[in-house]
C-alpha cells in the first residue's frame, strides 16, 4: 500500500484511462463523475474506488474521480 494526498479539484482517476490501482479514502471526500451523466456520487472516509478497472477484462476506468475536500488516500 502507498499513501498519498490530494488537493481540492485534483483529478484522481480519469474516465477511459487504464487502471492499475484502487484507492481507499482515509479522510476528506471525493466526487464521482460519469460522462453524459455528471456527478453520480461522493466518497468519504473508509470508502474505496478504482476496483472495477482492476477486475474488468479491459482495465479501463468507468468514471472520473475528483477531490471534493482535502483527502488522504491509500493506493494498493
Amino acid at each position: 500500500m502507498q499513501r498519498s494526498s490530494g488537493s481540492k479539484e485534483q483529478v484522481v482517476v480519469e474516465e477511459g484511462e487504464p487502471g492499475d490501482a484502487m484507492f481507499v479514502v482515509e479522510r476528506g471526500t471525493c466526487d464521482v463523475y460519469v460522462s453524459d451523466v455528471g456527478k453520480v456520487r461522493s466518497f468519504g472516509p473508509a470508502d474505496y474506488f478504482g476496483e472495477i478497472a482492476l477486475v474488468s477484462a479491459d482495465n479501463i476506468r468507468t468514471a472520473m474521480v475528483k477531490v471534493a475536500s482535502e483527502v488522504g488516500r491509500e493506493a494498493t
